[in-house]
């Protein structure tokens, strides 16, 4: 809406609302390493069900390739209920099953709405001075309010024995990566040999609010003078706050306060129904799995909601948020004397961030009731458990989830300030009527993001009984586990210069050559780190493993850009760019503490775009073939994780029909390209993740209301 008080003063008020709603299952088949040996003693394990030779490595004999288990018969080595080395009596906990493929993916109903509000103002009298102002506000928040998690494995315990559904399973990355299993194992699962995998299911949900006040104004001082244009000023403010709340949808046994997972001795069954009757499509361009069962998560949702009493278990201590203040002020000088033009300016800026980061911190213990001697306890023919609960005959004695996973919270507040000068130049001199010469440089910064700074935390210590009832599962090792925010990141700084040269050789036509440097300080790295103390609740504690990010001390980008772009009269034209970038390696730290060495993030060795068009008479064609060199993503144990040369090709187009209608359509990855990520810098054989995004189509239509047609 638009209302022009007088001649010179226009306001123009605006509102936006914009809300997406998406339901989202997530199927994924994976080989865990539960088939691994859990510790050094072959006479205590047997191998366990790695194959004889069963793993793959590369051309060094140090990085495995792949892995082959499979299921010894009954009675040979860890299947059978007599260790044949030793002669011991094996719990039955201990004896071998196949947990392979294991299902698992997530069910989701998420909702946002984003709304923004806001007043503008532009004055001019026609003189020196003219100015315009925009005050408002922006706020969204969105979430699930459905989010499931399940998984599901091949097998069953029934009167006290492994049922399988699965003889083994094998995964390699020589040739196409895949997993290779027998067709059969669908069809075992779906007659009974498959159980509910109850520790990774359940439901929690993260919902997201933000807001912010902003408020701008911006003047422009005209002059008279023959080089000085004019001097530009303004200031702006802005209030944020955003904040992150956890809570869970628990299901509790009719009646009770107790967890379905152990109160019904049930729970653990796989019917049919809870499993897509059909194996899902494993074939792609990148990969290629045997075969990929699949989970109905809406059937086991709804059977969970029907079964069981749905509580929304709210966790009010499981909330982060971060309130951000920013006020900036500026001026900034234009000028043109006929051969030089450019402008000299400096800006301001000082940030307050209050922040409050929360952490669930989880402690698992022992999962099974024992004898006194240390045994796992076998549900009697009674159906009840040692505790006077309900169990499966023949299955295991589970404790109360509520007494074998203990969670409590913790939260931390930090506050920040720091203030920035940020000064800036641009100078263009035409040296020739045809040949530009231009120089720049600059200081920027950035703010790490929210979501680094005050993302809830998971902390969980594993501990001594935990990892006795679950080693044959999988179990970390006993110890301290984890991620989180890291409330201390401090602001990205970049100095940056650019020289360019620009010879426009035709009235279409220009090649340029760009020398560039940029020194950055604080870049944000994700890591992965062994072995750190982390703050627990004020108490520094030792993780085994801890995710979060940290800074980049200081890092140093430099490098060339060639570009060229012509068009012909007929309509078609060319752009093309090539940059050859190279940047050091600086120290990476987490407080005091050095945790690797990292390139700057998301840094290519090189860049080159080639782009064909033709465009006239309201049609554009564009072909498009982008490459880029190997890419820095993050440190993972000390290790830097790449992301390989990518290559992709997109087709592009649009026909105005008239001035109100236009038709677009575009083939994006036409070439079917598959991202590639790696850790260290020696190998690529150490895969972290294979992409297949697939080809992409789009169809567009745009209408434009207003004017007249001219056609």
């Amino acid at each position: 809406m638009q209302f022009k008080a007088s001649d010179h003063f226009l306001l123009t008020g605006n509102y936006f609302r914009f809300q997406r709603e998406q339901n989202q299952i997530t199927n994924t088949l994976e080989i865990p390493e539960w088939g691994l040996p859990n510790n050094s003693n072959y006479a205590d394990q047997n191998g366990r069900l790695l194959a004889p030779n069963g793993l793959t490595f590369d051309k060094s004999g140090t990085v495995v390739t792949g892995a082959n288990y499979v299921l010894p018969p009954k009675g040979v080595g860890c299947n059978s209920a007599v260790n044949p080395v030793t002669g011991a009596t094996r719990q039955a906990v201990d004896v071998c099953s196949t947990e392979i493929p294991w299902l698992n993916g997530n069910y989701s109903v998420e909702k946002a709405t984003s709304q923004t509000l806001n007043l503008e103002g532009e004055w001019d009298n026609g003189g020196a001075l003219s100015g315009s102002f925009n005050v408002g506000r922006t706020w969204a928040k969105g979430g699930p309010s459905i989010e499931l998690g399940m998984a599901a494995k091949p097998r069953n315990f029934v009167n006290g024995q492994w049922v399988d559904g699965s003889n083994g399973a094998a995964w390699t990355f020589n040739g196409k990566p895949g997993i290779v299993a027998d067709q059969s194992v669908l069809q075992n699962m779906l007659a009974g040999a498959g159980q509910v995998d109850l520790g990774s299911t359940g439901s929690n949900m993260v919902n997201t609010r933000t807001s912010q006040n902003f408020a701008q104004a911006d003047f422009t001082w005209a002059f008279d003078s023959s080089w000085m244009q004019s001097l530009q000023f303004g200031a702006k403010y802005s209030d944020a706050h955003a904040e992150q709340q956890s809570n869970e949808v628990r299901w509790y046994c009719k009646g009770t306060t107790s967890q379905f997972q152990t109160c019904d001795p049930n729970a653990g069954q796989l019917p049919a129904g809870f499993l897509l009757p059909n194996y899902l499509n494993g074939a792609n361009h990148a990969y290629e799995d045997s075969i990929f069962p699949a989970i109905n998560f809406p059937a086991y949702y709804n059977h969970l909601n029907s079964t069981y009493d749905r509580v929304i278990y709210n966790k009010p201590q499981n909330k982060s948020s971060i309130g951000e203040k920013i006020a900036a002020a500026y001026v900034q000088a234009n000028f043109d004397t006929g051969t030089v033009r450019g402008n000299v300016g400096v800006r301001f800026v000082t940030t307050k961030q209050e922040l409050t980061v929360a952490n669930q911190v989880t402690t698992n213990n022992a999962v099974y009731y024992h004898d006194a001697s240390g045994n796992i306890l076998i549900c009697p023919a009674s159906g009840v458990n040692a505790g006077g609960g309900a169990c499966a005959p023949g299955d295991f004695q589970y404790l109360p989830r509520e007494q074998s996973v203990i969670e409590n919270f913790n939260n931390s507040t930090t506050n920040k300030r720091y203030n920035k000068f940020l000064p800036s130049f641009n100078v263009a001199w035409t040296i020739a009527d045809d040949f530009v010469l231009r120089a720049a440089g600059s200081q920027a910064l950035a703010r790490a993001n929210y979501t680094d700074l005050a993302q809830l935390g998971q902390l969980t210590n594993n501990t001594q009984a935990y990892y006795n009832d679950r080693k044959q599962f999988g179990a970390p090792l006993p110890g301290w586990y984890g991620s989180g925010a890291n409330a201390e990141l401090k602001p990205f700084t970049a100095t940056q210069f650019d020289l360019a040269g620009e010879w426009y050789y035709a009235p279409h036509g220009v090649v340029g050559i760009d020398l560039f440097q940029k020194k950055v300080k604080n870049f944000v790295v994700p890591v992965t780190v062994n072995n750190i103390d982390v703050n627990v609740g004020g108490t520094q504690t030792n993780f085994r493993q801890y995710s979060t990010n940290a800074n980049g001390r200081s890092g140093t980008s430099k490098g060339i850009e060639l570009y060229a772009q012509h068009t012909w009269d007929a309509g078609f034209g060319y752009i093309l760019n090539y940059t050859l970038n190279k940047t050091n390696e600086t120290a990476v730290s987490l407080g005091d503490t050095q945790v690797g060495k990292a390139e700057l993030i998301g840094s290519a060795k090189y860049a080159a775009n080639v782009s064909l068009f033709y465009e006239k008479n309201g049609l554009l064609l564009r072909a498009s073939e982008n490459w880029t060199g190997r890419t820095m993503q993050g440190l993972a144990a000390g290790l830097p994780i790449y992301a390989q040369p990518y290559h992709q090709i997109d087709l592009n187009g649009d026909y105005e029909i008239n001035k109100h209608f236009m038709v677009t359509a575009s083939i994006i990855n036409f070439n079917k390209a598959t991202p590639h990520t790696y850790l260290g810098g020696d190998t690529r054989a150490r895969l972290v993740q294979l992409m297949y995004p697939g080809r992409q189509y789009y169809v567009g239509v745009t209408y434009k209301f207003g004017g007249d047609s001219d056609k």
